[in-house]
C-alpha cells in the first residue's frame, strides 16, 4: 500500500508547501498590480485636476463653464488636459 509509506506524506507535505507558496506570490502579484493602478488613477486624476485648476485661476474664472467666453487656448488646454486624463484613466484600467 503506498499510502501508508513515510516518503509518500512526504511527497505530499513539499507539494504542498510549493503549491502554497506559489498562491502566496499569485496574491502578492494580483494585490501589487491593485496597488499600482489605484496609485497611478490618483496621480492622473490630481494632475488633471492640478492643470485645469492652474488654467481656471489664470483666466480668473471659476467655473469651466466660464471658460468658453475666454480666449480659445484656455479652453483647449482644458479639453486636451482632461481627454488625456481619460486615456491615461482607459490604459490604467486595462
Amino acid at each position: 500500500m503506498e499510502i501508508l509509506r513515510q516518503d509518500f506524506w512526504t511527497a505530499i507535505g513539499s507539494w504542498a508547501v510549493q503549491a502554497g507558496w506559489n498562491l502566496v506570490s499569485a496574491a502578492c502579484i494580483i494585490g501589487g498590480a491593485f496597488l499600482l493602478s489605484w496609485i497611478l488613477r490618483v496621480v492622473i486624476r490630481k494632475v488633471v485636476s492640478r492643470i485645469v485648476n492652474g488654467v481656471k485661476k489664470g483666466q480668473n474664472v471659476s467655473d469651466t463653464q466660464a471658460l468658453v467666453a475666454s480666449p480659445l487656448a484656455a479652453v483647449r488646454v482644458v479639453q486636451r488636459t482632461r481627454t488625456l486624463g481619460s486615456v491615461l484613466m482607459n490604459i490604467v484600467n486595462v
